[in-house]
């Protein structure tokens, strides 16, 4: 009984994100996942490269939570003030959760390199069409030449069983 709630209290200790031996091991498997990743030889390109990158921009938030959530100590007008950084940890929390899902969906929620590969490049399209949304007059030509990558990137996900596997109407929307 003692055990289960000693259990207990740990438990929602690490939760609660005041053990400092939980950041410490969360950064060591992140940092050695990056580690083992950097300097391979890319071998398909932008699919490798930004696996890596997932995992970065995922350390770097991570990192930034961790310290943040000691506080912030300020010096206003000679007096040493502390403060809470919870609105910003909550908003790091937010991009860590989403990059960490980004990261999933493409990498480790697929059945084979085939699957990998259509959602990595589904999700790169998905970026260029969202810039063309926007109207620069500076970036015209990068415009259209990424409207072009977007159509060439279109043309091979056509290929794919798992574009094949959509209905018309989930087809319609890509």
């Amino acid at each position: 009984m003692l055990y289960e709630q000693d259990n207990r209290i740990m438990n929602s200790e690490y939760l609660l994100l005041k053990k400092e031996i939980l950041f410490n091991w969360h950064e060591d498997l992140i940092a050695k996942s990056i580690a083992k990743l950097e300097g391979m030889k890319l071998k398909s390109g932008k699919l490798d490269y930004y696996k890596q990158e997932f995992l970065k921009q995922y350390h770097t938030h991570f990192i930034s939570i961790k310290t943040l959530s000691l506080g912030l100590k300020l010096i206003y007008k000679s007096k040493e003030i502390e403060i809470s950084a919870l609105a910003s940890i909550l908003v790091l929390i937010r991009a860590c959760l989403e990059n960490y899902s980004m990261f999933y969906y493409v990498y480790r929620d697929s059945n084979d390199h085939a699957d990998t590969y259509f959602k990595f490049w589904s999700w790169f399209r998905e970026g260029l069409v969202q810039r063309q949304r926007f109207k620069v007059i500076h970036f015209i030509e990068k415009q259209k030449d990424e409207r072009n990558q977007i159509d060439s990137i279109f043309d091979e996900l056509q290929k794919y069983s798992l574009y094949v596997s959509f209905t018309q109407k989930q087809k319609k929307n890509i």
